[in-house]
């Protein structure tokens, strides 16, 4: 009989078969763990969220909630276990919009605002007190809001949000909105707060006047379509909800309203008005300019509010004077010249060059400095008129100039970007500015103001004089006093030419040469082997030449002046020579006049200006009484009202008979 033989390993069938079963039941464990884990999870320290009357917090589709702990931070999840989510102030949110406070220490929740089973209102809980806000529709945070538009006896309006989540005044998107305002505006309107509801029914004796007048008793239409107070607010969703104000009540602590479609009465809070925020009546009951930050010039920082072009301030006369500006009398007029443009040079010291009737004169940087600083840092008083956003701007400044007049004008180009060196820094970024000015007025208040336009701001805004008072400096306040500015290191000829010749006689204590009429100074420089050097090199190693003319006797020309330290004494007399003052006011026939005869002195003088550039400087000195006053009166290249002591001018005079004469000391800071 033959031996039955079996197999060493079992089929692969059943392998598989038990290695399947293994598996099921692997799963199976895991699916039970699993289920337990997160009814765990979702359970463990639940606690039922409630209303405050003790319902079940429950939405309309009958999801409840709960407050679990996870990770030992309490969390508020819905029937599905998912968790819900915050809004802003940290607070849960169901689907229907009820906001609930967990307490992060045991999960204890409060309801803060849930939408009431009977009606259409919203109750909010303040947790302080315990008292409830009733609102007239849920709260609505800045960013559910996609406009709210107001309307009122004054104005009609609306603000609204640009896809960048900033908010503007609708037709004009240039005009920046004034925070407080917008701040107020989304919480009245999105936070309807309410002092009260009123009892309307026919029980209530408070409500006679109700029955007798309907919704006029409290400012109110009847019809809600006829309201001429309200306000529409939109939801980026698309709801929106429609608030009519009444009036005021006797306390001034609130304002009836209407919501557009219920037949309810309330009382919405004033609000007290702080540096924060508004009231209910300065944000819904005002025009829409009360929305605008006052603005004029453009917004700047320190690093630019210096680097403008052909900065000019015009002055007319005329009240009503027409836009253009060529009929107006330029007050002054400069432009910046960056520090890489001018080292080593003449200008090195003159960041502001004086251009029209001021060319020729150093412009007072630190006058130049208050004045741009002033106007483009400044912060009017208040926006007085927002024009239409139609393009009519010419249309625009006719009608500013008909209503506040014209007094002064402001133009410029700003420059807040410059190439570099190998373009020759010139401007990148350049933003004009026109600015129309009213003539001074006295307010009710006793305040002296100006009105101001700008058309690239299409508004007009009130601003107080103590701000501008730069409008009516005279020319004296904007130049340097000292109009011998230059350094001797760019000094190539230096001429005079007095008309009455030097008067000292050459046997007087340390007197100069009497009836010198015309002296010339030819200067160049040397390096210490008595080579050409440029105007950088030492202040010492210069090599002058001289000539002059006494009484019709000539000295002969080229002849080498040795004493070259009392030459920089003669320099410095000069440059301690400075403008007393602007001629007097209404004397302009008289400059005229003085202009067409022979100047008392005449002083030449050329600079090296750098780059190859030469500067000629002719200053022209008139002697002349008036009121007793003896004075000078001075131009520069024929331009400037000013007017220097004659004592000064005779020192001048005296100190280069002295330059001219052996044997003789000058004192530049001396009188005489």
């Amino acid at each position: 009989m033959e031996e039955t033989k079996f197999p060493t390993t079992a089929p692969r069938r059943s392998s598989l078969k038990r290695q399947r079963l293994a598996t099921l039941i692997v799963l199976g464990v895991v699916v039970v763990l699993a289920v337990a884990f997160a009814l765990v999870w979702r359970f463990t320290s639940r606690i039922i969220v409630e209303y405050p009357n003790g319902d079940n917090v429950t939405d309309t589709d009958g999801t409840k909630y709960y407050a679990v702990q996870k990770d030992k931070v309490w969390v508020m999840i819905n029937k599905h276990g998912d968790v819900c989510t915050t809004n802003a102030d940290g607070l849960y949110e169901t689907k229907d919009g009820t906001l609930v406070m967990i307490d992060p220490d045991d999960g204890t929740p409060t309801v803060v605002a849930t939408v009431l089973k009977h009606g259409t209102e919203d109750t909010m809980l303040n947790a302080s007190d315990g008292s409830y806000d009733i609102l007239l529709y849920p709260m609505l945070e800045r960013e559910d809001i996609q406009s709210i538009e107001v309307k009122n006896t004054k104005d009609h309006f609306t603000i609204e949000r640009q896809s960048s989540g900033s908010f503007i005044v609708k037709g004009h998107p240039q005009a920046p909105v004034r925070d407080v305002m917008l701040s107020t505006l989304v919480v009245i309107t999105g936070y309807t707060r309410t002092v009260a509801r009123l009892d309307l029914s026919p029980e209530n004796p408070d409500a006679e006047g109700f029955r007798q007048n309907g919704y006029a008793e409290y400012g109110l239409p009847q019809d809600p379509a006829d309201a001429e107070n309200y306000f529409v607010i939109t939801t980026t969703g698309g709801v929106t909800h429609k608030v009519i104000i009444g009036n005021v009540i006797l306390d001034d602590t609130g304002y009836y309203a209407r919501y557009a479609d219920r037949e309810d009465v309330y009382v919405l809070s004033q609000m007290q008005e702080s540096q924060f925020n508004s009231t209910l009546s300065g944000t819904l009951l005002c025009a829409r300019e009360d929305y605008v930050t006052p603005t004029i010039t453009a917004t700047l920082g320190e690093n630019y509010y210096f680097d403008v072009t052909d900065f000019t301030i015009y002055k007319t006369n005329s009240q009503t004077a027409g836009t253009d500006l060529s009929a107006y009398e330029k007050v002054v007029q400069f432009s910046y010249t960056p520090i890489e443009l001018r080292k080593n040079t003449y200008y090195a010291h003159m960041p502001y060059e004086g251009q029209g009737k001021l060319k020729g004169y150093a412009i007072n940087d630190s006058k130049a400095d208050v004045c741009l600083m002033s106007l483009l840092d400044m912060i009017p008083t208040k926006t007085v008129k927002l024009y239409g956003d139609d393009g009519e701007t010419d249309a625009n400044l006719d009608d500013f100039i008909a209503t506040y007049g014209v007094g002064f004008a402001i133009e410029f180009t700003l420059n807040t970007e410059r190439a570099g060196a190998d373009s020759n820094y010139k401007p990148v970024t350049k933003i004009p500015h026109q600015i129309w000015i009213s003539p001074m007025i006295t307010t009710e208040e006793g305040v002296d103001v100006y009105y101001m336009f700008n058309e690239t701001y299409d508004m007009v805004v009130m601003m107080e004089r103590r701000y501008v008072e730069f409008l009516e400096w005279n020319d004296y306040k904007w130049v340097e006093p000292g109009i011998f500015e230059a350094n001797i290191l760019y000094l190539k000829e230096l001429d005079f030419v007095i008309k009455n010749g030097t008067s000292f006689g050459e046997n007087e204590a340390n007197a100069g040469l009497s009836g010198v009429t015309n002296a010339s100074f030819d200067v160049s420089h040397v390096d210490e082997n008595g080579n050409a050097a440029n105007a950088n090199s030492d202040v010492a190693n210069i090599r002058i030449f001289y000539d002059y003319m006494q009484n019709g006797v000539s000295s002969g020309s080229n002849n080498p002046f040795t004493e070259i330290t009392k030459f920089r004494y003669f320099y410095q007399t000069l440059q301690y020579s400075e403008l007393s003052d602007a001629m007097p006011v209404g004397s302009e026939a008289q400059q005229e006049a003085l202009k067409a005869t022979t100047p008392d002195l005449e002083i030449r003088m050329v600079l090296e200006a750098g780059e190859g550039k030469i500067v000629e400087k002719v200053y022209r000195f008139y002697y002349y009484t008036a009121n007793g006053d003896r004075g000078c009166y001075v131009t520069i290249n024929n331009n400037g009202s000013f007017y220097m002591n004659q004592k000064r001018v005779d020192k001048i005079v005296s100190d280069l008979g002295r330059l001219l004469a052996p044997n003789t000391v000058i004192e530049p800071t001396a009188k005489n």
